[in-house]
């Protein structure tokens, strides 16, 4: 991981292995500059696979949320100036 990116975890419920997979994989598509619709549909699919059912996630600069999700499998942190939420749901 590269020392150009602060972390810091907002909300989280879920698993310590889980975080650091969505840090991590969200720190790898910053570091090559995707752009955050592709971010989120990245992180989306990849927990999909990973964790099974129905993930969402949302990334930008400024936003608000209320989300309603599963046990354990939620999280919102900021890399640097960028949100990331990421969450199961339904």
């Amino acid at each position: 991981m590269s020392n150009k990116f602060n972390i810091t975890i907002k909300s989280v419920d879920m698993q310590e292995f889980m975080q650091q997979d969505a840090t991590e994989l969200a720190i790898k598509l910053l570091e090559e500059q995707t752009p955050h619709k592709d971010i989120a549909t990245i992180i989306k699919k990849e927990f999909d696979k990973k964790y099974l059912g129905n993930w969402h996630c949302i990334v930008g600069k400024s936003f608000a949320s209320f989300v309603t999700h599963e046990t354990k499998s939620y999280i919102y942190f900021n890399i640097n100036d960028n949100s990331i939420l990421l969450f199961k749901s339904g």
